[in-house]
């Protein structure tokens, strides 16, 4: 269902979590490789459906943000959680 929604632009109805989950599997090798320099792990846990209104764009954009400040600002050899 996710990967139906993600080339619309703009405001959705969807399943958050599932389309948050796959942002980050897009993004997940480089940023592990990132996070992996500091002894960082990013670790992925959360509902396994949240339906919500959101918009696509501003999501990825939101998440790929979020987790670069964990990484840049986190301390050494501890867990991310998203």
């Amino acid at each position: 269902m996710t990967r139906k929604l993600l080339p619309f632009r703009g405001e959705i109805s969807g399943d958050l979590a599932s389309a948050a989950r796959y942002f980050f599997s897009r993004r997940q090798r480089r940023l592990s490789l990132v996070a992996e320099e500091k002894e960082q792990r990013i670790e992925v846990d959360g509902a396994e459906h949240l339906l919500a209104e959101f918009d696509v764009e501003l999501l990825r954009q939101a998440m790929v943000n979020l987790i670069q400040n964990a990484i840049r600002y986190g301390p050494r050899g501890k867990a991310i959680r998203v």
